[in-house]
Formats: structure tokens, C-alpha cells, sequence
């Protein structure tokens, strides 16, 4: 009988294919480079090619979405760069206690213990000083709060507690956008909103204001911002006018909305498909996809590598300044496996699974 031939491909051919499927799959090789990165910076490279920094969490955390999922950047990069850690370590600390200053130098592994005394350090105290701030500023006048004594408030939207007489400070939010809020009484005390304390002190009182009737009138932030406690920034007002006051700064905000669209978009460069023709300028991908009659979602594709071109026109990011690498940066490719493993170590189901193993071993060679 003649030998029929076989129907499976030889391994020249079998690269050939995984290579084609491949390029069907991802789009080319561009698309294969821009994966997700973290640079031992703190910054973090998109899909996109786009660098940045990372926004921050009312916490003070820097995160970024990637996989459906939020993560934190300072237990990603202690993964990703493989930074040295012990068992029982499962947490990564910022040796600063800045919470968003994720450089590569300023982490470390850490136990809850260490951790915990990190946090005790008198960088993190908010006191005049340890903050470096002057006991009395030019100008500024301190006065004492009238229901408790060695507690005093000053014009400038600073505290002094009776605990610590000696140190001037500037209380911060807890959360953005929120009162600056201060605990009047030492341990066990009332906690009191700071802009409430300065206004009964330095604010002129209006016509009608009485102190039976104070629940009727608010303290009114005149630039909006609640960190700002300062005499000059604040001003009594009805209820009835603080909410008319911040429905027209909403409307302000809403009216701003597509002046702000244009100065957070991206800029992008078109070409159109043939030898000779120059890539022109569009402030947005919107303003792109209205001078040349494309859809959004072909200009998408193009700049993230999945299809090289669109209604004949090629698309592709402009470069940013801003947004080069710097002088010792590293990146580190983000895959699936190492933002697996950083959950894992923070819950502390890593060190579980390690140590699970380890006895399997050991019984086997018994």
C-alpha cells in the first residue's frame, strides 16, 4: 500500500500559523508592545501608549483600572520589580508616609507591626511643628473659643489645641471635599467644623442672626473650596442662600464641561491612506472623527494598534513632552499573573498557598 501523506502541519508551519493567528488576534506588532506598564517612577503606561501618573483615591492611594478592576500602584510595583519580602510581610510601605510618592526607593515590604510604627513617626503628625509652620504668621490674630478654654482659632484658618499650646497648625480634610473638622475637649471631646469655629469668632454677624436661632444660618465658603478656612473666605448666609450660592457654581461647572473636555483630550494626528499626504493635527479623537467622516470607534482601533487604518485615513497619538521617559526610568509589563499575585500577598492567601505546598513536599518524601 502507498503511504498517504499526513494532514498535520510541520513545525515550520505550525510557527507560521501561530504567527498569523497571533496578528489576527492582536493587530499587529504595535499592539503587542503597547501593554500595560509600571515604571519604577510610579508611572503608568496604557494600552494606548499614554504615560502618566496615576489619580489618587480619597484615601491618598494612587490607583489605576486595569482588568475590570481598580489596584492600588504601590502593591502592584512591589511585584512587578520584585522587591524583597519575608513571610508574614504581605503589605507595602511608603518609608515617607507620603502615600502617593510610589518611586521604586521609597517602598518596601512590611508587617502590620512595622507598618504600624511607621505611622507613629512625628513626619506624620499634623503640628505645627513637624509641619515646619511659623507658631504666628504676620498679620494673624488668635482668639480662644469661648466653650473651651486653652483651645484657640486664628484668621488665617489655623488650631491650637491646649494639649499643645505651642504648635500652630493648618487641619487638613480627612476627604475631598468635605469640612475640615477638629475634636474640641482632648480625648473623648466633640468633634466641631473648623469654618463654624473662625465664623463665630472673626465674621461679621448679619442683620437677624441670634444665637437661639443659629441653626438657621451656614457658614458659606466664598471661593467653594472647604479646606480654605480662612476669616477673609468665609461669610454667614441663610440656608435658602447657600443652596441658590451652590446651584449656581453647579451651573458654572456645567457650563465649563466642554472647555475642560478640550484641555484633558489627547491631540491626534490623521493622515489619509497613500504616498505623499501629511499628517494633520485634531485637538480630540471627537474632532477627528467630524472633519473626516469616521466613526469614533475606527479611530479607537487605530491608536491602540488593532487595525491599521479607518475609512482610509491612519490614525495615531501626537507626541507629548510631558510624557517621555525620564533619565533611570524602567518599565515592567503588567500581566494578569503579577496583579494576581499582588492581591494574593496583600490578603495573605500567597503566604498560605507557599506554605500549603511546602507540607505536600514534605509528605511526598516521606
Amino acid at each position: 500500500m502507498a503511504k498517504t501523506r499526513s494532514s498535520k502541519p510541520s513545525k515550520s508551519n505550525k510557527k507560521a500559523l501561530s504567527v498569523k493567528k497571533k496578528k489576527k488576534r492582536t493587530g499587529g506588532l504595535m499592539y503587542i508592545l503597547n501593554k500595560p506598564a509600571v515604571s519604577n517612577f510610579g508611572r503608568y503606561r496604557d494600552t494606548y501608549g499614554r504615560i502618566d501618573y496615576p489619580s489618587t483615591n480619597r484615601q491618598g492611594y494612587a490607583r489605576f483600572g486595569l482588568y475590570g478592576q481598580k489596584h492600588n500602584m504601590h502593591c502592584v510595583l512591589g511585584v512587578a520589580f520584585n522587591l524583597r519580602r519575608k513571610p508574614g510581610e504581605n503589605s507595602v510601605d511608603h518609608k515617607d508616609r507620603v502615600r502617593n510618592h510610589n518611586k521604586i526607593r521609597n517602598l518596601r515590604y512590611a508587617t502590620t507591626v512595622v507598618q504600624n510604627s511607621n505611622k507613629g513617626r512625628t513626619v506624620s503628625i499634623k503640628t505645627g511643628r513637624s509641619l515646619k509652620e511659623a507658631y504666628i504668621l504676620k498679620d494673624e490674630v488668635w482668639m480662644e473659643v469661648d466653650f473651651a478654654p486653652g483651645y484657640q482659632v486664628s484668621n488665617f484658618g489655623r488650631y491650637r489645641t491646649s494639649q499643645s499650646p505651642h504648635r500652630s497648625y493648618t487641619p487638613q480634610p480627612k476627604a475631598k471635599d468635605d469640612y475640615v473638622r477638629v475634636t474640641v475637649g482632648g480625648v473623648g471631646g466633640v468633634q466641631h467644623g473648623l469654618h463654624r469655629l473662625i465664623g463665630k469668632m472673626y465674621c461679621p454677624k448679619p442683620i437677624g442672626w441670634s444665637w437661639e436661632d443659629s441653626w438657621g444660618w451656614v457658614i458659606h465658603h466664598i471661593d467653594n473650596n472647604t479646606a480654605n478656612n480662612k476669616a477673609s473666605n468665609l461669610q454667614w448666609v441663610t440656608r435658602k442662600e447657600n443652596t441658590l450660592l451652590g446651584n449656581l457654581i453647579a451651573s458654572r461647572r456645567t457650563d465649563s464641561k466642554s472647555i475642560l473636555a478640550t484641555k484633558q483630550s489627547k491631540v491626534v494626528l490623521g493622515r489619509k491612506m497613500g504616498l505623499g499626504n501629511p499628517w494633520v493635527r485634531f485637538l480630540s479623537i471627537h474632532d477627528a472623527a467630524r472633519k473626516c467622516k469616521v466613526h469614533t470607534n475606527g479611530i479607537d482601533k487605530c491608536l491602540s494598534g488593532r487595525i491599521q487604518q479607518t475609512g482610509g485615513y491612519k490614525f495615531k497619538f501626537a507626541p507629548d513632552p510631558k510624557l517621555r521617559l525620564r533619565k533611570g526610568e524602567v518599565f515592567r509589563l503588567l500581566t494578569p499573573e503579577i496583579v494576581h499575585k499582588a492581591r494574593m500577598i496583600y490578603s495573605g492567601e500567597w503566604d498560605k498557598q507557599v506554605t500549603a505546598k511546602k507540607k505536600k513536599k514534605g509528605k511526598r518524601k516521606r
